[in-house]
């Protein structure tokens, strides 16, 4: 299958989740300051997926996608999905819920909506100013409650799931990166006081039985945002001493069960992995004797990774997608 294929297939997928209401996760922290409202009525911009980061990160994909061009069929629907989610009025009233609900979706699904914003910054749609500007009271209200959490956060999570912090901040990072906002340094600092000396890790000691994220990649992705490529070699020395001989073992996982939600995190965890591995062998001085290791892992978990995306089972179909758009554009670059 073609890469245009893929995508098309992927875009289809996100705007079918992101027009799907039911079955939805309510997220507690929402509820307990809104008990009674109906959800569309609190987040009538983000409403679609199973839950509220996916929904915003799906209009993510259908952006990116549109940048990379589809058919033109599917490129006005999917034109049409955002122009209805990125509607001034409805993000108004959706920021306002979400400022009722402090910790709501704290840091992954806010550090989402900075990068729809990047994208949309990114963008050379016409409407893409239009639709920046609509964002903007969530994407004021994002920064603010990431740097709240950031600065209150006295130790780093490394969990392979939503609240990783090594992932919410390499988000972060990108999003400061394409706006010029200081948050980059930031994120620098916090990266290397935490990860500086990170001590020795083995990719064989994961997954955990959920995981959606490799938490040694996941840092390593973060370092090499921030330091350049000899000093991220040196850095990957120290945090994955046994890379080189672990790389051919390194292999994608199995999702036993694709209909239960929990275990469907594997199926992302091979896509994660791969823009992951791709973007450390990227980040590494080019005569770096690793390289040809991490490309052929990225790719074998990207053949296994795009094969899960096909939209039969709601537990994969309202997030996948996003994680294979992100493998798929490390592969363009």
């Amino acid at each position: 299958m073609s890469l245009s294929d893929s995508l098309h297939r992927y875009a289809a997928i996100a705007l079918r989740a992101s027009q799907t209401a039911e079955p939805h996760y309510e997220d507690p922290l929402l509820r307990s300051t809104h008990a009674g409202v109906p959800l569309r009525d609190l987040t009538p911009s983000f409403w679609g997926c199973f839950d509220w980061h996916s929904a915003v990160h799906s209009h993510w994909t259908m952006l990116r996608i549109l940048g990379i061009g589809t058919s033109p069929t599917l490129e006005a629907e999917l034109a049409a999905a955002l122009d209805y989610a990125l509607d001034a009025s409805s993000i108004e009233t959706e920021a306002r819920s979400i400022e009722d609900a402090p910790g709501f979706e704290t840091p992954y699904g806010l550090a989402w909506v900075l990068m729809l914003d990047a994208e949309l910054h990114l963008s050379t749609r016409t409407e893409a100013t239009g639709w920046g500007e609509a964002l903007e009271p969530l994407t004021r209200l994002a920064v603010r409650r990431l740097g709240e959490w950031l600065g209150e956060l006295e130790q780093p999570d490394e969990v392979g799931l939503h609240r990783n912090t090594a992932f919410s901040l390499g988000l972060m990072h990108d999003w400061a990166a394409v706006t010029q906002d200081g948050l980059t340094e930031i994120v620098r600092e916090s990266a290397l006081a935490w990860w500086s000396q990170p001590g020795a890790r083995s990719l064989l000691d994961e997954p955990g039985p959920h995981d959606f994220l490799s938490p040694a990649l996941s840092i390593a992705d973060l370092l090499r945002r921030v330091v350049e490529p000899e000093p991220f070699a040196r850095f990957l020395d120290d945090l994955l001493p046994s890379l080189g001989r672990d790389l051919p073992r390194f292999i994608p996982v199995d999702c036993p069960d694709p209909t239960n939600g929990r275990l469907s995190h594997l199926q992302g965890l091979n896509l994660s992995r791969a823009w992951m591995l791709r973007a450390t062998a990227g980040a590494l001085p080019p005569n770096d004797q690793r390289i040809p290791g991490l490309v052929a892992a990225a790719d074998d978990h990207l053949v296994v990774g795009d094969a899960a995306v096909t939209g039969e089972h709601f537990t994969g179909a309202h997030w996948l997608p996003t994680f294979a758009t992100l493998a798929q554009s490390f592969r363009l670059t």
